[in-house]
This record gives C-alpha cells, sequence and structure tokens, in this order.
C-alpha cells in the first residue's frame, strides 16, 4: 500500500479526530510516546504498584481513614489514577478514540478505558 509507506508510523490511522495528522505536533509526540518501548515498561511498573498498594488496603481496619497507612494508600491511589487517566488520553490522541485500528478497536484499551472511568 503506497499511502501506508508515507506514514511516519504505519499501523496506525492515519488521520485522528478528523483533523491530526501523523505528524501534527500534539500526535506526533502521543505516537512517539506509545511507540516507545519505556511508556509500557513504565505502565506496566504503575500496574504492579497499584496491585501491591490494593493488597496492602485493609478496609474493615480502614474505616474511617484516619491512619497514616490508609491516607498514604489513599493518596497512591490518586496518584495512579492520574497516571491511567494521562496514559489514556495520550494513547487516545496517537491512536485516535472510535474505528478501525483505534484505541476502542484493541480488547485490552476497551477494558482500561471502563477501569479508568470507572474508577
Amino acid at each position: 500500500d503506497d499511502e501506508s509507506e508515507k506514514l511516519l508510523f504505519p499501523g496506525y490511522v492515519p488521520i485522528a479526530f478528523k483533523y491530526w495528522t501523523q505528524s501534527s505536533r500534539p500526535r506526533y509526540w502521543c505516537l512517539k510516546m506509545i511507540t516507545s518501548p519505556w511508556f509500557e515498561r513504565i505502565s506496566m511498573l504503575v500496574i504492579l504498584f497499584n496491585c501491591i498498594t490494593l493488597g496492602m488496603y485493609q478496609p474493615c481496619n480502614d474505616n474511617p481513614c484516619t491512619s497514616t497507612r490508609c491516607i498514604l494508600l489513599q493518596y497512591f491511589d490518586h496518584i495512579i489514577h492520574v497516571f491511567f487517566v494521562v496514559e489514556m488520553t495520550i494513547k487516545i490522541i496517537a491512536m485516535g478514540f472510535i474505528g478501525k485500528d483505534t484505541y476502542m478497536a484493541e480488547t485490552w484499551n476497551r477494558l482500561d478505558f471502563f477501569i479508568v472511568i470507572a474508577g
């Protein structure tokens, strides 16, 4: 396909949100980020950290949340949630939102989207 050979990032839609080409500055930055191996490594590290902090939470003892441990875990939970919102936003800008080969076309991304929105 001649058009895909001209794309900076083959495998991703040429235009996202009916306006941003792959060379549009915000989208280009986001595509560079999500194609970096460090993007997924950092995301996996945050997921692991989230699992650890969730395992430390004690719902029976933390009602109301007054202990230093509980307050610290709540703080980490907010930071982790913000990270996942930013990660999702970067991926949506890079990939586009709805359609073939976009963010919502991938099953794992749909699951992530549901978890972030529900969180």
